[in-house]
């Protein structure tokens, strides 16, 4: 019994999802990118700049030539996770909120020393900072100090973000009350009421802005 042919299959070879060529940069754009990937290429010591130059990328797309996503540009040309280029960038823009602060205060010497005050509010990193800096005394600032001076702010904006919300559902408590008032007077066809409640709630929103 003579044996049937193996059937074939032709299997596409794609490339990888984040490495697909998708548009071509200008020639400005390419001078951008060596540029940028010339200050990555220099190492962990120029921490600030790396991230900056890994801002610029995100934000032109540079990498939109030959990969499809900035984290999958990372991944490949750097060995840099998604969440390790983020901090690099959100430690960079740490640096230049402590930048103009002057008053003789130190600048951080590395990313672990920032790494604390991303997510803060720019005016409160600078706060932590100082008081980082006060809390070493002259010695070296290090991430556990940071951290801790971070730690207090973080509570604050919390403490803030709370209170801001509890505004927000009086704010809307107060005003449904005043449209349902506003709604009934209607139905009754009072509308002097109607009339009366809507500028009630009119004024209660304006004093609100």
């Amino acid at each position: 019994m003579a044996r049937g042919k193996r059937k074939t299959t032709s299997v596409e070879v794609l490339p990888p999802e984040d490495k697909e060529v998708s548009e071509t940069l200008t020639a400005d754009e390419k001078k951008d990118l060596t540029r940028c990937e010339r200050v990555i290429r220099g190492g962990w010591e120029t921490f600030v700049e790396v991230g900056k130059a890994l801002a610029a990328i995100q934000q032109q797309r540079l990498y939109r030539e030959k990969y499809r996503s900035f984290e999958g540009y990372c991944r490949d040309r750097w060995q840099y996770g998604k969440a390790h280029a983020h901090r690099l960038i959100g430690a960079a823009e740490v640096v230049d909120h402590l930048s103009p602060i002057g008053d003789g205060l130190p600048l951080p010497l590395n990313e672990s020393q920032v790494r604390p005050l991303i997510g803060l509010d720019a005016e409160d990193q600078v706060k932590a900072w100082k008081a980082a800096v006060e809390q070493a005394a002259g010695k070296s600032v290090t991430a556990r100090v940071v951290r801790q001076a971070a730690e207090e702010f973080a509570g604050t904006k919390g403490r803030r973000l709370r209170k801001a919300a509890r505004r927000k559902r009086q704010i809307a408590a107060v005003a449904l009350e005043a449209v349902e008032s506003a709604l009934a007077a209607l139905a009754e066809k009072d509308l002097e009421r109607t009339q009366a409640k809507l500028e009630k709630l009119r004024e209660f929103l304006s004093e609100e802005k």
